[in-house]
């Protein structure tokens, strides 16, 4: 029950990841750690590490089609390592085993710093962003990202409590009425 509620789960999660997306938020504000980090904890097939990486692709084709602006595809070095941060936070979930609240926090700290370290080093790779291919060139990168990990930090924190929150209270009741289902 727990696996097929899990799957159900991460699918109109990721639909809300994608969603959130398109709305005018702050630039990284976002719903994509959270989703890698709960789809790593809850579908512990591969297919729980590909998921997010589908949804992300899946929003940045549609980006891309409708030409909305800082979406779609860019540089394969800066999106190859977007996705390397997502599929290494999702990774990050299989930690994850009792769903436990500190647990979660944990995870998405974690996976908010893997975002910052990797994604960061994609943009500095980009030529197109004008950083010296020097290890200035790389500090003087990871240093202009450190205003965008805010936001990061926080959609990754609040967003992963909200979504395994809800999963603990879903599953926590669905298990509740089928035991009160089977008393009767």
């Amino acid at each position: 029950m727990e696996n097929r509620s899990g799957w159900v789960w991460a699918l109109v999660l990721s639909a809300v990841a994608i969603a959130v997306r398109f709305l005018p938020v702050e630039t990284n504000l976002g719903c994509f750690g959270a989703l890698s980090l709960f789809c790593g904890a809850v579908i512990k097939t591969p297919l729980g590490l590909m998921l997010p990486l589908a949804a992300l692709a899946i929003s940045d084709l549609v980006g891309h089609w409708f030409q909305v602006s800082d979406m779609g595809l860019y540089d394969y070095r800066t999106m190859g390592m977007v996705y390397l941060a997502y599929l290494a936070t999702a990774m990050l979930g299989r930690w994850i085993q009792s769903h436990k609240p500190a647990q979660v926090a944990l995870g998405a700290i974690a996976g908010s710093v893997v975002f910052f370290l990797v994604s960061n080093f994609g943009a500095w790779l980009d030529p197109r962003m004008g950083y010296a291919p020097t290890v200035q060139g790389l500090a003087d990168c990871y240093l202009m990202g450190i205003p965008f990990y805010r936001a990061t930090f926080l959609s990754d924190l609040l967003m992963s409590g909200l979504f395994f929150g809800a999963f603990a209270l879903a599953t926590r009741n669905a298990t509740s009425n089928a035991s009160q289902t089977r008393a009767l």
